[in-house]
């Protein structure tokens, strides 16, 4: 058959008239077989909802066929008031046939199409809307649902995604998370009238390939093997924002393209995002433009950028944040530097709200070194405007992180000379990073003269579990089948004010699989940070990581097709980056309090406060040890959190214990840096890691070839600490 329009959606006579022919062989071969469950997975979900307190419910079952779901209901006391609505008039007799203690189910019965029906229940209100069977006969379901939500009361739910790939709900499983990690959830995450299994469910059904994907993702993320980040948790399956958060722009020397900037982080921030701006192809200040003018440089209108980000973010679920990049030789560099700094200068020029980065070369810090002048030059005509000391610039880098704890400084030359081979054989290169220095994607005009907006979705596995997810051999290929189907998700629900950034999306299809709960793995097996053991666990988690990710975008790009970037240089890739290292902080936490990222843990107990309340948070693991020495007690945590979470003063633990319970502050920072530089190679993005230093140790630093950082974070006055990135 050619030339014909695919059916989209079964025409309702035909519905109707399938369901009058087959109305008895429904019940003699689903009901009396018992080869039908949706009815009980009905009242399980009905029952946990409202607590098992169901006998004076108003429920509304939408497709109700031969009754089999009202009789299961009514016979387990669910529900006072039942009203069943079918296409199928055959049914609806059938229906009307039962029958519990001479009461029949149903105290309505109507014979209508359920879109008209819904349309004219504009003042009915149901506890719970029975949906889910009737979805498999819609195409586009929307208009259907926003008409069930108007006649749903305020406490009522509607069944149904939940059950369109008929996932398994296990409830029992909150018993994994913890009251923090409930809290959070609760607080941020969960839609109206939603159970924490049932945003696990909502999240798998949405991003799944089909039932046995779907139930996979549902008991990874129950299970706590792996969470999707926080977007994808606030927004999969909702109409109430998009999956990702993460995007990388630059601007044009333009005013059209700073006005264009402007615009599109508008909407990146209204949406929650978290923008990372490249400003250094700006001329600076005092330099000519068209006609007899002069710049006033980058600083108004990053002040600009400042502003319309703090505006914008107010009242949003997820509030939008921004960084703003420029290179060390721009004309603006010091000024830039003190723009964080809340004294001195002119106030019209501070942008206190925004986060900055310096960008760093091989070159500069060799000047620094060798103590060798600088020059800045015009990004517009690549002029020497003025020539500084490098050690000067250095020192000035230095001095505003110990005063404001930024800039970030990411290490270009090292990103760039790891960059994907895609990326070579088309002349991309990276110029920045985001606002949390993980992700390391072209941004600007690419070698087809399209701009472009990065876009990266991240996903975490949680390694704490690693022992028990390793030998799964559709683990790691079912999360990266999820990421894909996330991008496509981000890439037809972008409006059009971020359609560069749909188009990186749709050209490198990058996504960012990370991990959670290192520290913890270690800490399960009572292996110290401090120990080869702990290398050796290192390299081959990671490695092990790497090959399941290029397999699984390879075999992908087979079944699917290359992304666009990789197939024009004849690689069989579906995402041009698999791996970052994302912070994790939220996740982790959701994720049974399992220590962030690749993060050892800061401390063994602390406070945690949340919109819910506050929560005393105490590390698992050495609370299980205490136990075992019946040392689990108040007097025993009360002078741990005296001794700022450490246990070294606990004369009753060995050695031993001591060294595999060292707080993030108390570890050589050595082994941070070594187990960084260990996993580099295997990670084509990189990874956001906080190492504590003194001042001392600032030298160091500088002297960081023999490890090559990508990122020095955010500095924070404590120790004080550096977050380093990895490449």
């Amino acid at each position: 058959m050619t030339n014909s329009a695919p059916i989209t959606e079964l025409p309702k006579n035909l519905i109707r008239q399938y369901f009058d022919y087959t109305g008895e062989y429904f019940v003699e071969h689903w009901l009396i077989a018992k080869q039908y469950r949706g009815h009980e997975l009905v009242h399980m979900i009905i029952t946990k909802i409202f607590n098992n307190s169901t006998s004076e419910l108003n429920i509304l079952d939408l497709g109700c066929g031969t009754g089999i779901c009202g009789h299961f209901l009514k016979i387990n006391s669910t529900g006072s008031h039942i009203t069943g609505i079918d296409i199928s008039s055959r049914m609806l007799n059938i229906a009307r046939g039962c029958f519990i203690k001479g009461n029949p189910v149903y105290n309505e019965l109507i014979h209508m199409e359920m879109k008209e029906f819904l349309k004219q229940e504009k003042n009915q209100q149901y506890d719970v809307i029975i949906f889910a069977e009737v979805l498999h006969y819609l195409h586009d379901f929307q208009e259907e649902l926003e008409l069930a939500k108007r006649s749903t009361s305020k406490k009522g739910v509607i069944n149904k995604r939940n059950f369109m790939n008929n996932i398994t709900i296990n409830y029992a499983k909150d018993s994994k998370l913890t009251d923090f990690g409930k809290a959070v959830l609760s607080d941020r995450y969960l839609i109206e009238n939603e159970s924490y299994q049932d945003l696990f469910a909502r999240i798998a059904n949405y991003y799944s390939d089909n039932k046995g994907h779907a139930q996979r993702l549902y008991d990874y993320m129950s299970n706590l093997w792996f969470m999707p980040s926080t977007p994808i948790l606030s927004n999969g399956g909702t109409k109430r924002g998009l999956p990702i958060s993460c995007f990388l722009n630059e601007t044009e020397d333009s005013l059209q393209g700073i006005v264009d900037l402007w615009n599109e982080n508008v909407w990146l921030a209204a949406r929650g995002g978290g923008i990372g701006s490249y400003w250094g192809n700006l001329r600076s200040i005092g330099e000519s433009v068209k006609g007899s003018g002069k710049t006033s440089g980058i600083v108004p209108f990053i002040v600009v950028q400042n502003a319309l980000t703090l505006a914008i973010s107010q009242g949003s679920l997820r509030r939008g944040s921004s960084a703003v990049y420029l290179p060390v030789s721009h004309p603006e560099i010091e000024e830039f530097l003190d723009l964080r700094k809340p004294t001195g200068g002119d106030p019209n020029r501070k942008a206190l709200n925004i986060h900055h980065a310096v960008i760093v070369t091989d070159k500069f810090m060799q000047a620094v070194e060798n103590d060798q002048e600088w020059n800045l030059i015009s990004p517009h005509n690549n002029k020497v405007i003025s020539t500084v000391k490098a050690r000067d610039i250095w020192i000035k880098i230095l001095t505003a992180r110990v005063e404001t704890g930024e800039p970030y400084i990411i290490f270009l030359d090292a990103t760039n000379n790891n960059k994907p081979e895609s990326y070579k054989k088309l002349n991309l290169d990276i110029k920045m990073s985001n606002l949390c220095s993980e992700i390391t994607l072209t941004t600007g005009y690419d070698h087809l003269n399209k701009s472009r907006t990065a876009v990266c979705c991240l996903s975490s596995v949680n390694l704490e579990y690693y022992e028990e997810w390793k030998d799964n051999k559709l683990f790691i290929e079912d999360i990266m089948r999820f990421l894909d189907n996330v991008l496509e998700d981000f890439i037809n629900k972008a409006p059009n004010e971020m359609q560069r950034a749909k188009y990186s999306a749709i050209r490198e299809r990058s996504i960012g699989l990370g991990v959670m709960g290192f520290h913890s793995f270690l800490q399960s097996k009572m292996v110290p940070f401090e120990s080869v053991t702990a290398q050796q666990w290192n390299k081959k988690i990671f490695k092990y990581l790497r090959e399941q990710a290029d397999i699984v975008s390879k075999k992908l790009a087979e079944e699917k097709g290359a992304c666009p970037d990789a197939k024009e240089v004849d690689l069989m890739e579906r995402f041009t980056h698999k791996l970052a290292i994302a912070p994790t902080a939220s996740i982790s936490i959701i994720a049974g309090n399992t220590s962030p990222g690749i993060e050892p843990y800061a401390a063994n107990v602390f406070i945690q406060k949340t919109l819910t309340g506050s929560f005393v948070v105490r590390n698992k693991f050495l609370q299980k040890l205490l136990a075992e020495k019946n040392q689990d007690n108040d007097k025993i945590w009360s002078s741990i959190s005296t001794n700022e979470g450490s246990v070294q003063h606990l004369d009753f633990l060995s050695e031993h214990e001591k060294l595999t319970f060292k707080t993030a502050y108390e570890l050589d920072q050595r082994w941070i840096i070594e187990h960084a530089s260990d996993r580099t190679s295997y990670i084509c993005q990189s990874q956001s890691l906080h190492g504590s230093f003194d001042f001392q140790a600032l030298y160091l630093i500088q002297q960081r070839f023999s490890f090559c950082p990508q990122a020095l974070y955010f500095l924070q006055l404590l120790e004080p600490w550096f977050f380093l990135q990895y490449n």
